[in-house]
């Protein structure tokens, strides 16, 4: 038994060494995985920044949304939960780390103030906000020459990294090309290197919150600007909608490459409570996040969402014929037709005579 044992050792040392002669740094232009990194090495668990909403180490990731819905208030929310390891939205926990927001398109007044109200709303004391650094229009852009350096050079001891946005750190490059896919496979090796979470914000395409009172049926996966290599090349990617006054949804469109099970879609709302003495001198009341629900939302059909659209628009507008009503919903006018008859059946519109023959819609 003894020399079935030594055998064993013998063959694996053996092999150790021919892969580990195979793999030399200096002679490994394809990075080679040792013996050891293959079958030796304990699997290290995965530094995630929030592990309950898959934003980790890799592929970068992505938050993703039209102009104006938000995401800079929630990049910077995830910023300061990650230096001070206070709950992000005051429920989801945090990995504590250093981190750093690459302004590429606010200048100075407009970041500060944003990051201000935030930590404002988060009880933050300005001395706890010392391990995060802010750039603002960054000389280095995603395709400069030195960027796979720079990057790696700042990223280093770093937790999390926010680019703010995509289009806005790569000057001169077609985001409509699949060709852009090697800014995010770059990042993805330097959060291999380093260890650090990219967050990559990415807009919407301006007809997107135009679908759904359209009545058209929308792949989310679908809703980032440019080539779907961008989708492709990115780890954990949540879409951000909503404006406004109205609650913010936030669901997630593809999963890490680590991920253990898909995080249900949240819903957050953006509010000001009133603090008698704000902790920095800012215009205008502090910032935070509430979340309203964490449970997946039903899902609405594209007839749900017309029906639901024409209520709305006959409460507002009391008194307008059919015609009038469905030129002004979007959609088939039949659909309108037949949502209106529906409305009316169910007892929460009302049809009266009107001239000509028409029928004017008023709320019950």
């Amino acid at each position: 038994m003894a020399d079935v044992i030594d055998f064993e050792k013998e063959r694996l040392e053996k092999a150790k060494r021919a892969v580990v002669a195979a793999s030399d740094a200096s002679e490994n232009p394809f990075s080679l995985l040792t013996f050891d990194q293959l079958w030796i090495d304990r699997k290290e668990d995965e530094s995630w920044v929030c592990k309950e909403l898959e934003i980790g180490p890799g592929r970068p990731c992505g938050l993703w949304g039209f102009g104006g819905c938000g995401k800079t208030y929630v990049a910077i929310a995830l910023c300061v939960a990650t230096v001070t390891g206070r709950l992000l939205f005051g429920r989801f926990q945090v990995d504590p780390g250093p981190a750093v927001y690459l302004s590429h398109e606010m200048g100075r007044s407009a970041c500060v103030e944003r990051l201000r109200r935030i930590a404002n709303g988060m009880l933050c004391e300005p001395i706890e906000l010392v391990d995060l650094s802010v750039g603002i229009y960054p000389k280095v852009k995603l395709n400069s020459p030195e960027a796979r350096a720079a990057y790696t050079k700042l990223c280093t001891g770093k937790k999390l990294c926010v680019i703010d946005s995509l289009r806005r750190a790569l000057p001169g490059e077609d985001e409509n090309k699949s060709e852009i896919a090697q800014y995010l496979h770059l990042l993805a090796e330097v959060s291999d290197a380093t260890g650090c979470t990219f967050l990559v914000l990415h807009h919407s395409p301006k007809d997107g919150p135009n679908a759904d009172a359209q009545g058209l049926e929308t792949d989310d996966r679908t809703m980032g600007r440019g080539s779907g290599a961008i989708l492709d090349g990115s780890g954990s990617v949540w879409l951000m909608k909503g404006s406004g006054k109205r609650p913010r949804t936030l669901k997630q469109i593809r999963a890490h490459d680590n991920a253990d099970g898909k995080p249900d879609p949240i819903r957050i709302d953006l509010v000001q409570p009133s603090m008698p003495d704000p902790l920095f001198d800012t215009h205008g009341p502090p910032v935070r996040y509430d979340v309203l629900e964490e449970q997946a939302q039903p899902e609405v059909s594209a007839f749900d969402r017309i029906k639901a659209t024409t209520l709305r628009f006959v409460s507002e507008n009391p008194g307008m014929n059919g015609k009038g009503i469905e030129s002004r919903v979007g959609g088939k006018a039949t659909t309108v037709r037949t949502a209106l008859d529906e409305l009316e059946a169910e007892g929460l519109v009302q049809g009266r005579p009107g001239p000509k023959n028409s029928t004017l819609y008023y709320p019950a």
